[in-house]
């Protein structure tokens, strides 16, 4: 890489890195998601993603990094987090959601989807010895 080309890329990995740059703040979102606190995210979290990280497609567009390789990273690591965030609300929002989770969370705690979760707030409950618990 010539100098003036590291030099180039330099600069723009300055402004990808930037605190409030769309890239920093969709990684930060996906950071928050996926803290293993005990909270499970509700749907808004999902929805701030997905946003966040259209918002840094965009800004990759607007701003186009002069290597390829370092762009094509970035680019995927954003779609990636439109793909998770759109798949999750899916789930939650799909009348069906409630039984996949239920499937998936077998004997251990299982996720509960319900209306309320749909609005934005998820709750964990512990199926039923029997199996898992529909609510």
């Amino acid at each position: 890489m010539r100098l003036m080309d590291r030099v180039e890329l330099d600069e723009w990995l300055g402004r990808a890195r930037r605190t409030w740059s769309p890239i920093k703040v969709a990684g930060r979102q996906f950071d928050a998601i996926v803290r293993d606190d005990g909270d499970v995210p509700g749907v808004a979290a999902y929805d701030h993603l997905y946003d966040a990280a259209n918002l840094a497609v965009a800004w990759l567009d607007d701003n186009p990094c002069p290597d390829e390789s370092v762009a094509t990273r970035f680019r995927a690591q954003m779609m990636a987090y439109r793909a998770i965030a759109d798949t999750v609300r899916s789930t939650i929002a799909d009348e069906d959601g409630d039984r996949m989770v239920e499937q998936l969370g077998g004997d251990a705690p299982a996720l509960a989807v319900t209306r309320e979760s749909r609005r934005g707030h998820l709750h964990r409950r512990r199926p039923r010895s029997g199996g898992a618990e529909r609510g």
